[in-house]
């Protein structure tokens, strides 16, 4: 009986159940022992004892999970395959089944004699507790049906009180009778027998507890809908406003801009993801409501919501909005900032209901290119946003955009444009102050107008037309008429936006339907004149895309643009990449770049070199801290003649030390304590070593700093760029006019048209006396086909000045800012010289 011994017992039936996987033999004597007869008589295997057998099976298991470990980790796979494989695990289809309950625990049939008990109050309040919980306005029927049943019961009551005196006592009377008494104390004095004064005050009382239950009804009522308005949940009542969605470090500047927009009142619809009161309270710090009265009387509307929810958008009133911005949201990838906002702007480009214009701020310039493809290939947009404007000149229902003009989704990369301003302010002293004012509504601004009187006459005879503006170019129409279909429409984003020209050929042709591209103050503030075009200069004339005079001295000096300089970028961050791109085609061919950063990835690195071999630009790298005297001195700074120093994405959070302090001072510049100190020690370092000329230094600063850089300017720094107040001024000259895009394309850090700064004297006569008007500087300029827009006398830039006929008396320390194109498109270099 051994083996029925062994094979019955439960603990080892447990046992064996809860072997995993065990040997074929092991599993064939487990299974013939079990099953074996009772009058069976005992085998040799079965003879072994039990104390020796459990130890064998369990030394075998623990030998094939070892070789089995052994076998994986060498990587020859499984040594049993067949037996050591897991079984797949189920998803779904596994059951487990549950054992009875132990005796004395509760039964179906105790736990319905449990809900029996439940008595019919319980029944009623949990019916009340669930109507107040899922009707909003449950309260206010609860309070009304309690109302109006006391008041009925009082009814019969007082019909009954008037019966014990023999009177007779309509219904009706009854009714009014009973509600008095609840509403009005004062009715407990009316009544003549006790019956009736005892029922008055029963109501009275009752009365009291309904007037106060309805005052915290009414109290908790007008609190939500304070609360909600508190919170931005009304409906935006506007139309023709900007909608502006996201908080970021661009919303209050941006905002700002948009508000003094024209001198108009605008109207600014935000919505952040802030709470409505923390948005109200931070707008109302940066733009106070005198300001606000003083820039036109704009309006700001904040609300709470996402542009992927509909709700949020209709209560923006996003369908009767002009454009849409769609700021990057502030997050440390800037891949996944703008995988949201490529994702939201596609999203409101194909609704239907939205005919805004729709302004994307995206990080990458790549990404730029992303989208105007992903909208070209794989997204049609709505036929009646895109619709072209019916003969009868009133727009669809559906589209709200004016006569003759397309919807259009503008993905801006405004942090490039920020870098090109500053790499523009280093190699040429004064742009960057000129930028900003024409970025800046409160100043003169780009503006497109048509003007049907031009037609016929050349960009060269319109640009002496105009007494209180500048022209800069013109936009062609465009080639072909946008297509019936709006898919094959936006498959060619050049047939319907045009051709923009910026400072063409002096006999350029005005033809019907272009657009005179002018710097002007506002919109109606010019109109052209009588020609002011002085006659021809006897000593000057163009040869060869220059002046004659011009003295080949001057263009001698290292620090023009037509000569070699040498670049000196102190501080790095990855978007740094697109500067370091920019160089070679500003930069004479023999230039050179030195970067000073204490970090700079591998990757950054292979970067930098694939710019040093494909535009053979030299770039060296040195790995320290921009503010270091030791690090500075290392370097050639004689030969320095432009410094950028750019401010780190390392502000905060820096990782400590092994002193305890954070590694910020060492990421680059973070702030403009770190930029003066490195300017004051390149200075300091350039004139110990007899440097005759100092070299430009422009800086990056935040923008809690901005009034700090100013008088920085002054001591240290020769311009300063606050990035988030720039980039929210590109957005804003965006938003007003989608055109203005291409232009600040063209003038900053492009490789067709840019900024340059000359020397007034290059374009005055040996022997003449220098005092000449501001038309006749331009004409005289305008014979290298450059363009005049600014210059510097005796102190400030003057951006399109005011009185263009007073004389001025040039000297060799003023300045002019031309918009000029590259040394490419002339036969011959054009020198240039700088300060």
């Amino acid at each position: 009986m051994a083996p029925r011994a062994f094979s019955d017992s439960p603990k080892e039936q447990a046992s064996n159940d809860s072997m995993s996987h065990p040997t074929p033999s092991h599993s064939t004597a487990l299974h013939t022992s079990e099953f074996t007869p009772l009058n069976a008589k005992p085998t040799t295997s079965s003879s072994v004892p039990r104390a020796i057998l459990l130890p064998l099976l369990a030394a075998a298991i623990a030998a094939a999970t070892f070789f089995s470990s052994l076998s994986w980790r060498l990587g020859l796979g499984a040594p049993f395959p067949a037996l050591l494989r897991p079984p797949p695990a189920a998803a779904a289809n596994s059951q487990i089944v549950l054992a009875p309950p132990p005796p004395g625990t509760a039964s179906p049939a105790a736990f319905k004699s449990a809900q029996q008990r439940v008595g019919i109050t319980d029944r009623a309040l949990y019916a009340i507790d669930l109507f107040l919980t899922t009707e909003p306005s449950g309260k206010l029927v609860l309070l009304s049906v309690l109302w109006v049943a006391l008041m009925l019961v009082g009814a019969f009551a007082f019909i009954a009180a008037a019966r014990a005196t023999n009177e007779d006592v309509p219904f009706g009377e009854a009714v009014w009778v009973s509600w008095t008494m609840l509403s009005d104390p004062g009715q407990q004095g009316a009544q003549d027998s006790i019956w009736k004064r005892i029922l008055s005050v029963v109501l009275t009382i009752k009365g009291l507890l309904l007037l106060a239950l309805l005052v915290g009804v009414a109290t908790d009522g007008v609190a939500k809908q304070v609360d909600d308005l508190n919170k931005g949940k009304g409906r935006v009542m506007e139309r023709g406003h900007v909608l502006v969605v996201g908080w970021t470090p661009h919303t209050i500047p941006l905002v700002q801009q948009l508000v003094g927009a024209d001198g108009s009142r605008a109207v600014v619809v935000l919505a952040g993801g802030q709470g409505k009161e923390e948005m109200d309270r931070a707008l109302l710090d940066a733009i106070p409501k005198s300001e606000r009265q003083q820039a036109g009387g704009g309006q700001i509307v904040t609300r709470t919501g996402s542009p992927f929810h509909s709700e949020d958008l209709a209560r923006c009133a996003a369908d009767a909005a002009r454009s849409i911005v769609l700021l990057s949201p502030p997050v440390s990838d800037p891949s996944q900032a703008d995988a949201f906002v490529i994702q939201a702007s596609l999203a409101l480009a194909n609704r239907a209901d939205i005919s805004a214009d729709i302004i994307a701020e995206l990080s990458s310039l790549s990404n730029v290119r992303l989208l105007q493809r992903l909208h070209r290939t794989l997204l049609a947009p709505p036929t009646n946003a895109q619709a072209p404007p019916s003969t009868s000149g009133r727009s669809s229902s559906s589209s709200r955009q004016r006569p003759g003009r397309m919807r259009r989704l503008v993905p801006v990369a405004a942090e490039s444009l920020s870098l090109r301003t500053l790499l523009s302010a280093a190699v040429h002293r004064g742009t960057a102050d000129v930028t900003a004012d024409l970025l800046d509504f409160e100043n003169d601004e780009f503006y497109f107008k048509e003007w049907p009187e031009l037609v016929g006459r050349t960009f060269g005879d319109a640009l002496f037309l105009f007494d209180a503006a500048i022209p800069c170019g013109l936009m062609k129409p465009p080639k072909q008429q946008p297509a019936p279909d709006a898919a094959s429409a936006a498959a060619d984003g050049a047939s319907i936006m045009g051709e923009v020209l910026v400072n063409p050929p002096s006999w350029t042709l005005i033809e019907p339907g272009d657009k005179l591209l002018v710097i002007a103050a506002d919109r109606n503030s010019y109109r052209p004149g009588p020609s002011r075009l002085p006659p021809p200069p006897p000593q000057l004339s163009a040869v060869n895309g220059q002046t004659a005079n011009q003295k080949s001295s001057r263009g001698s000096s290292s620090s023009s643009v037509g000569g070699k300089q040498h670049v000196l970028i102190c501080g790095w961050r990855p978007e740094a990449k697109q500067l370091v791109e920019l160089l070679p085609s500003i930069l004479a061919q023999g230039s050179e770049v030195t970067v000073v950063a204490p970090h700079i990835t591998p990757a950054e690195e292979v970067a930098l070199g694939n710019i040093r071999r494909q535009r053979k630009l030299p770039i060296r790298i040195k790995r320290g801290s921009p503010a270091s005297r030791e690090v500075l001195e290392s370097l050639p700074l004689e030969t320095v003649d432009s410094v950028i120093l750019l401010q780190s994405t390392q502000v905060n959070g820096g990782e400590e030390g092994e002193d305890g302090e954070g590694e910020d001072a060492d990421a680059g510049m973070v702030d403009s304590s770190q930029a003066t100190m490195t300017a004051l020690l390149i200075r300091s370092i350039q004139t110990a070593r007899g440097c005759t000329r100092e070299a430009a230094i422009v800086a990056e600063v935040p923008a809690s700093e901005r009034d700090v850089a100013r008088q920085l300017e002054r001591h240290a720094l020769d311009g300063a760029v606050c990035p988030p107040h720039l980039e929210a001024q590109v957005l804003a000259q965006i938003t007003h006019d989608p055109d203005v895009g291409t232009v600040l394309d063209e003038i900053i850090g492009s490789e067709k048209n840019r900024m340059a700064v000359r020397r007034a004297d290059e374009f005055i006569g040996d022997n003449e006396p220098g005092i000449f008007s501001f038309w006749e500087m331009q004409a005289r300029v305008r014979m290298s086909e450059e363009l005049v827009i600014a210059y510097r006398h005796r102190g400030d830039w003057q951006l399109n000045p005011t009185d263009k006929a007073c004389p001025i008396p040039w000297g060799a320390d003023d300045r002019l800012l031309v918009i000029r194109a590259s040394p490419a498109a002339f036969p011959g270099p054009v020198p240039v010289n700088t300060a």
